[in-house]
């Protein structure tokens, strides 16, 4: 992830819960793995923004709907940064999404969202004289992050180095980000090589990415 990328998630301290966005400009948010969860810390605990407390909804699951609100009018906010480079806006419009395991979260609200979003990146990007323009999102199993962005660009030529597999149904990718045993981290002893010298990183070209995207020519 680009280090200037907004984090949007929810963080622990305690009991105690709190919704927080990372400036672009400060990414005053860092996660820290520790044995299997990831904990985030705040650099400047004024930077938290406080959030409602999150409730549980008739079918038992977290009501996260206000929250992922909040970061579709955060998302209008941010406005669209592309130019006529191929690939432009990758990492300018990269969003992160991060949703504790602890909270059971519907599929169907979390892909609401991300149609959601698409819908509003499509219409900054109407606004805007720079075609062919793509939005894509896939998840990020390492980061355990749900991930979305805008480039100039299409479906076929999206800007990742590792091996891209599109996908139809977003469905997929958003099922894949919330059914992941990784949410919360990814434990140290899966990070070990054989060698146990550390994280083995496998060659960009070696990964099949899958993706969602749509474009607009």
């Amino acid at each position: 992830m680009d280090s200037g990328s907004p984090v949007r998630g929810v963080a622990y301290a305690g009991d105690k819960k709190t919704n927080y966005r990372t400036p672009s400009e400060k990414g005053l948010i860092s996660p820290v793995v520790c044995q299997s969860t990831r904990i985030w810390l705040a650099a400047d605990e004024t930077s938290l923004r406080s959030a409602s407390q999150l409730k549980p909804d008739t079918f038992g699951q977290t009501d996260v709907k206000p929250l992922l609100q909040e970061w579709l009018d955060e998302l209008r906010a941010d406005g669209l940064k592309l130019s006529t480079e191929p690939g432009a806006g990758a990492n300018q419009n990269l969003w992160c999404v991060s949703l504790p395991s602890t909270e059971a979260i519907a599929v169907r609200d979390v892909l609401e969202f991300l149609q959601s979003a698409m819908a509003v990146r499509r219409e900054l990007a109407s606004v805007q004289p720079v075609r062919p323009v793509a939005f894509y999102a896939w998840h990020d199993e390492m980061a355990g992050q749900l991930r979305f962005s805008t480039a100039c660009c299409t479906r076929n030529t999206l800007p990742f180095r590792a091996k891209v597999r599109l996908v139809d149904d977003p469905v997929e990718i958003v099922t894949a980000f919330l059914q992941s045993p990784y949410r919360d981290g990814v434990p140290w002893n899966e990070l070990e090589d054989s060698n146990g010298n550390g994280v083995a990183d496998a060659p960009a070209e070696e990964v099949d990415l899958k993706v969602w995207a749509v474009d607009w020519q």
